[in-house]
């Protein structure tokens, strides 16, 4: 499941790189660059993504054997045990979070630039560092807007479920177990279907770094950035103009064909 997951989140983070360094953002063949993707993920980045994959298993399998623990043992008695098992289990929970945020980020850098999964985890940590303030923010406000919307799948998810259920069986629903039952595994859901859109996100912020280092807003090194995305953040190009693609400069690369970080 999380090779599948973790091909899907590589797929989408390159189809929102090519989308942010192609000069015309309007004019996109969708199904092409789709198949040209997935066919590059598949046979370039395959070994990363069971890397992560299996570091993300790993750290889940442990998890599962620890709380397996917690109710085997007798915790009246073996209180030292029951302790160091839920010590462990805190430990661990941090120590995926960790694993899972290495992972993401390096699915991210990998989908743009290439690499293996070490040398990618270390690029991608490195260009988080240098841009903290604003992965402070942009981290936030995506957080912030993608908790609201699970949370309005979820209730509307719910509302929906209410009208088909008969008023006799309402009744005989005595308890509110059911509702935070539907509640959790809606919200499971949800997280699921929102989880690529992190991906997304971070495969634009990445692209945005790296184009406001290398890139000046001028007409000889214009920003990549979409038009919407210069007023926002105040990075403006003092001529908005087409950029053409010079093909002496393009780059060895396995997904998309302008490398920032080695043109200057």
């Amino acid at each position: 499941m999380d090779l599948l997951i973790g091909a899907c989140k590589m797929t989408v983070s390159v189809c929102a790189a090519i989308w942010y360094w192609k000069s015309n953002k309007t004019i996109i063949q969708r199904t092409i660059i789709l198949s040209k993707v997935l066919k590059k993920v598949v046979s370039k980045a395959l070994g990363s993504i069971t890397k992560g994959s299996l570091f993300l298993s790993i750290s889940e399998v442990i998890s599962k054997l620890i709380t397996l623990g917690l109710f085997t043992i007798d915790k009246n008695q073996d209180n030292a045990i029951t302790f160091w098992l839920y010590f462990l289990k805190v430990i661990i929970f941090f120590v995926r979070k960790f694993i899972y945020s290495i992972t993401n980020n390096s699915y991210v850098e990998i989908s743009i630039y290439g690499g293996n999964f070490w040398k990618g985890a270390q690029k991608a940590f490195l260009l988080l560092m240098e841009n903290s303030q604003r992965l402070l923010v942009v981290d936030t406000t995506t957080t912030i807007l993608i908790m609201l919307i699970k949370i309005y799948m979820v209730i509307l998810s719910l509302l929906i479920s209410f009208f088909y259920i008969e008023k006799a069986k309402f009744e005989e629903i005595n308890s509110i177990m059911p509702f935070v039952i539907g509640y959790y595994m809606l919200y499971g859901l949800a997280q699921q279907l929102m989880d690529p859109f992190y991906s997304i996100n971070n495969a634009i912020f990445f692209c945005f770094c790296d184009d406001t280092v290398y890139n000046d807003g001028s007409s000889k090194k214009p920003y990549y950035m979409s038009y919407p995305l210069q007023l926002a953040t105040r990075y403006i190009n003092t001529k908005l103009t087409s950029v053409p693609y010079d093909k002496d400069k393009k780059n060895q690369h396995i997904f998309i064909e302008i490398d920032k970080r080695i043109m200057k």
